[in-house]
């Protein structure tokens, strides 16, 4: 009997790790949350935002980009009609974020073990990235979580053949969900493909299961393919503007070697110092291994490590297709949040370098080992939330200005009142007004057009938006017409410098 009550109360050791670091985890984001949940929104989180307040309370749909993925907004919209507040859809940023640190675990246990797991885990609850867009609302943090839920059902029921009927279905609703949330999550879906025809040949395609999950993935697609059809004319809208944007860098010719390495350049960011160098030990490893074994790959005595091919493709893909978007095009630069998706598949790799540095300091003693892995992933640690601090806090009062004025205009208007401005999705979702933009193209004749058909309350000039050069000079010529009623500035060299000024009309007789 004291044997067994024994057994009962033993404790487990991963679950008590696990635990500890889903609180640290929660911990770090709340308290970077709580002290910037109401920093101003920038154009992409906007016309999130305007979709979402649209659907939810029907304020104004100016600014709302018809191409972007309905699948946000559709969320953040269900969080202001329960709680009428953008602090809640924040927070759920911070739920989400939070799943992606417990699916990583996941993930890390089912294709290797508990331990690769909880350090994945834990690399992933400090990563300053994941910490920076957890306070931005948008598509970085939904689309990698839906990718993570994909992998794991694809290698519980796929690859483990575990309750096939239920988990490779949810592997492909998952997937298809992560593509309608972010359009890029469909390279994980590659990936996977591309994974099947290295390790199975063919055989894949007689898997019954499979079928069905396809069959099911196509059922929860349709409708959002025939939602884009309708209203944007093209199934899958971003394949349409991202080919566009392939066409017109293709005509700026050349070739941009400096661009091309820039994802891989800045992996030295990402991970900082530490936890790079462990990558790059665990990078060394499975490339052997993969080296070592990759002609008994099709073999079944070699599907052990077909867990290092995935890996190594699930972080490979983006990486290299993305590269080659920028190495083709010699103005483009490069934006740091497009590989978001792949850090799962690096911090697992990473995970797999503290093993081998283990491994190898445990014939010293493994209190040596251990206190020096510790030692490793504190100094790690140090290292992406000092960074993180550093870039959220350097972020948290861009576009201040633009949210001030549009909340000013708000309550010094009516309802159905319009406003000229360049800032078109914020200051739609902030006064929840109609605005007119100011695009580039457009010349005097057409604004005075636009200003005599909308009569609209106000119109702003910023330094936060491209103006036409005439737009500049057209208050100074319509002095009769409208004048400054609010103006915010910045302190430039001793002198006060104007970001945005809001002029109120008086009249429209010009």
């Amino acid at each position: 009997m004291e044997v067994e009550k024994e057994k009962t109360f033993k404790i487990n050791w991963y679950v008590v790790a696990l635990i500890l670091i889903l609180v640290f985890a929660f911990a770090v984001r709340f308290y970077f949350f709580s002290l910037y949940k109401n920093q101003p929104v920038w154009w992409d989180e906007s016309e999130h935002l305007v979709m979402a307040k649209h659907i939810a309370f029907g304020t104004p749909l100016t600014g709302w980009n018809a191409t972007r993925e309905i699948i946000v907004p559709l969320i953040f919209a269900f969080f202001f009609k329960l709680f009428h507040s953008e602090v809640a859809v924040r927070f759920s940023q911070l739920l989400f974020s939070m799943g992606i640190v417990f699916m990583t675990y996941l993930v890390g246990k089912e294709i290797f073990n508990k331990k690769i797991g909880l350090i994945a885990a834990f690399l992933m609850s400090v990563f300053y990235l994941n910490l920076f867009f957890t306070l931005r609302l948008g598509l970085e943090i939904i689309g990698p979580f839906f990718s993570l839920l994909t992998v794991y059902y694809f290698w519980k029921g796929y690859i483990k053949k575990e309750k096939q009927k239920i988990f490779i279905p949810l592997m492909a609703v998952f997937g298809v969900l992560a593509f309608m949330t972010n359009a890029k999550e469909g390279l994980l879906l590659i990936s996977l493909f591309l994974f099947l025809l290295f390790t199975d040949k063919f055989k894949f395609l007689k898997n019954k299961h499979l079928w069905l999950a396809i069959l099911i993935g196509l059922i929860v697609l349709a409708p959002y393919m025939l939602y884009y059809y309708h209203t944007v004319g093209h199934p899958l809208p971003r394949l349409m503007t991202q080919t566009a944007s392939v066409q017109a860098r293709l005509s700026e010719g050349g070739w941009n070697w400096n661009n091309f390495f820039s994802f891989p350049k800045f992996f030295t960011v990402y991970l900082q110092w530490p936890f790079f160098i462990i990558f790059l030990i665990g990078l060394f490893f499975i490339l052997i291994s993969l080296s070592l074994g990759f002609d008994l790959m099709l073999k079944e005595q070699a599907k052990k490590n077909s867990k290092y091919l995935f890996l190594i493709l699930w972080a490979a893909l983006p990486l290299i297709t993305f590269s080659y978007f920028l190495g083709q095009s010699p103005g483009a630069y490069m934006e740091p949040r497009f590989m978001l998706e792949i850090f799962p598949a690096v911090f697992l790799i990473t995970s797999n370098g503290f093993l081998k540095i283990y491994d190898w300091l445990k014939s010293y003693g493994k209190i040596t080992a251990l206190i020096v892995i510790i030692l490793i992933l504190f100094t790690g640690t140090f290292y992406q939330l000092r960074f993180g601090n550093i870039t959220i806090k350097s972020k948290a009062t861009s576009y201040l200005q633009v949210k001030e004025a549009a909340l000013w205009m708000k309550e010094n208007s009516q309802g159905d009142d319009w406003i000229i401005s360049a800032s078109v999705p914020q200051t739609t979702y902030y006064s929840e007004r109609s605005v007119q933009g100011v695009g580039m193209s457009m010349n005097e004749t057409e604004f005075n057009k636009i200003i005599q058909k909308l009569k609209p309350k106000f119109m702003t000039i910023s330094a936060f938006e491209p103006h036409p050069k005439w737009y500049y000079e057209w208050p100074q010529k319509h002095t009769n017409s409208v004048k400054v009623v609010q103006a915010y500035t910045t302190q430039q060299n001793g002198q006060q410098k104007p970001l945005l000024v809001i002029y109120e009309f008086l009249n429209y007789d010009f």
